[in-house]
């Protein structure tokens, strides 16, 4: 299958050296002749750590993680043990803490770099690590969009998705988004967008504090002493800390959209069946003005005198 094994001496063949930081603890395998890749996932390592610990407020805690980079699909499903989108750059399994990244998607300029995927995935750990049974208490659209925004990448990269299902009101109902996300590539896109989206609305309205805070309930076991299962528990953790109901910040990111929205694309597709009548109306008066023109030109050809006398008939050999 072409190991490279386990590529901790390849920082020595780089020439490189660990971020600034606490050592980490991770491993790193991968594929061969992505050993480069894999040096350069080492070295970025330890920062990663650290940036996904302070945004959190925690370390992550759990057993040595280990991160696997890997040349496709195809390997990345025998990595993880399951189905994988095919879109997905990058995918972390919590309970053998291990991070399994797509080299060819990578390449492809997919998932904004190694260093936003890992710092992806790695929020993605130290919450399962520190939640344990409580995770699903936090959305998974809220958990995917905490990613995204400290891992500062697009995940899957499909386009302005988030502007177009604005503008044609054609957004995912986030209680579609509590527990799984889409399987193709534009709905996925989209449903990271949106949690991203959500989560940069309520740190703007409430500061990145109140996330961490919300966070922390759901840990400590707020949820349960309010007696509310699942989605109910943030809900409720979100209203304790911020004044604010789940269905109001819900209606507030929702506003935001439009004036997040680039002002042209939305006013132009806001308003698009609108516009395309205007279109069909308008070239309707082109090809009018146009056809008059033309039958003028041709009355002004004709002549202004009596018409020529009539020839006489040809005969029947000239024919």
């Amino acid at each position: 299958m072409g190991w490279a094994g386990l590529v901790t001496g390849v920082l020595l063949l780089l020439g490189g050296a660990p971020a600034q930081g606490a050592p980490t603890t991770a491993t790193c395998r991968c594929d061969a002749g992505l050993e480069r890749l894999a040096g350069e996932a080492l070295v970025l390592l330890p920062g990663v750590e650290e940036e996904v610990a302070l945004r959190l407020g925690w370390r992550y805690a759990g057993p040595a993680a280990e991160v696997v980079i890997v040349r496709d699909h195809a390997r990345m499903e025998e990595e993880v043990g399951g189905a994988v989108p095919v879109w997905a750059v990058g995918v972390a399994r919590v309970v053998d803490p291990r991070i399994v990244v797509r080299a060819d998607l990578l390449a492809a300029g997919q998932g904004g770099g190694l260093g936003p995927v890992l710092r992806h995935e790695w929020v993605h750990l130290s919450w399962g690590s520190r939640a344990g049974a409580s995770r699903r208490a936090l959305p998974l659209w809220v958990e995917e969009g905490i990613a995204e925004e400290i891992g500062g990448g697009i995940t899957v990269d499909a386009g302005a998705a988030l502007d177009i299902a604005a503008a044609f009101d054609r957004l995912i109902p986030l209680v579609d988004l509590a527990v799984r996300f889409p399987a193709g590539a534009w709905e996925a896109d989209l449903a990271y967008r949106q949690g991203r989206s959500w989560v940069r609305t309520l740190v703007r309205h409430a500061g990145w504090e109140r996330v961490r805070q919300v966070l922390e309930d759901l840990v400590t076991g707020e949820g349960d002493r309010l007696r509310l299962p699942g989605e109910e528990a943030f809900a409720a953790s979100l209203r304790h800390r911020t004044g604010l109901s789940l269905g109001e910040w819900n209606a507030l990111w929702h506003r935001s959209l439009v004036v997040d929205a680039r002002p042209w694309f939305h006013l132009v597709l806001r308003d698009l069946p609108w516009l395309l009548l205007v279109g069909v109306a308008l070239a309707g008066l082109l090809a009018y003005g146009a056809l008059r023109r033309r039958r003028r030109r041709e009355i002004d050809r004709l002549p202004d005198g009596p018409p020529d006398e009539a020839l006489p008939p040809a005969d029947a050999d000239g024919i």
